[in-house]
């Protein structure tokens, strides 16, 4: 699943994302399981905290890098899941699809929210995405 968000902009995507799930490997080449699977995502990305991240309206990066500096043990990486660029705001999405919240969830949320601040972003949100259970959740640094 973490996989097939990754290549969706749109809702158009999903099957696209779908394929390259079978064509990679991950998902059977099965009908029953991958129209199920376009379902799952379908709904996931039209719920309604979460429809406006998939319209198209901003940039959105996904598994994008964002390199730290040098802190005398060798660069350091940050990956969030997807970030949205707007000239308003940028938000940072972080997917979780197993059922159990952590608070290392949300701290690791917070640092991506921090260094998108370190980086000149002035307004910048944050959010936790429990798909499985259709659970989002605000994170500020």
């Amino acid at each position: 699943m973490h996989r097939a968000f990754s290549s969706i902009q749109t809702p158009n995507d999903v099957d696209t994302a779908v394929d390259l799930l079978v064509q990679d490997g991950f998902v059977p080449n099965n009908r029953e399981i991958t129209e199920k699977l376009r379902q799952e995502i379908a709904e996931a990305i039209q719920q309604p905290d979460a429809q406006a991240w998939f319209d198209g309206s901003r940039q959105a990066l996904t598994e994008t890098n964002i390199l730290l500096p040098d802190d005398g043990e060798g660069l350091h990486r940050l990956r969030p899941d997807r970030v949205m660029i707007s000239p308003e705001k940028v938000e940072v999405i972080d997917y979780k699809f197993g059922e159990v919240e952590e608070t290392a969830h949300q701290e690791q949320l917070k640092r991506y929210i921090s260094c998108l601040y370190e980086m000149g972003y002035p307004s910048v949100e944050g959010y936790l995405w429990y798909v499985n259970k259709g659970k989002i959740i605000a994170i500020s640094a």
